[in-house]
């Protein structure tokens, strides 16, 4: 997915979300290095609804969870499922709303 081996990776835990983040290696002589971070916290569909709707210029994207929705081009995409409200936040990653939508089918095939 990063076109580049991964770097390193960290993560999180709190009593109410988990993070998860990985950090690839930088692309030739610049430092633009991909990333990728996933949030994963417990939610109801009414307050992420109401936490996405406040974004003016959120994309609603299908067939991604129960209630999917992109910022950005795709590199923010946040998405509810079965009790949880999912973000995945993209950098320097080529096509990132595709490459977010394969990370949420994965993700959403886990939970």
């Amino acid at each position: 997915m990063f076109g580049v081996g991964i770097a390193y990776r960290t993560n999180s835990r709190t009593q109410r979300d988990a993070t998860c983040t990985w950090h690839g290696l930088t692309y030739g002589q610049s430092y633009a290095a991909p990333g990728l971070r996933l949030q994963i916290a417990r939610m109801s569909v009414v307050a992420f609804k109401h936490s996405v709707n406040g974004g003016r210029y959120a994309i609603r994207v299908r067939n991604v969870g129960e209630a999917g929705f992109a910022f950005q081009n795709g590199e923010y995409l946040t998405f509810w499922h079965d009790g949880y409200a999912i973000a995945l936040t993209s950098s320097y990653l080529p096509h990132p709303l595709t490459q977010g939508r394969k990370i949420a089918l994965l993700v959403v095939s886990r939970l």
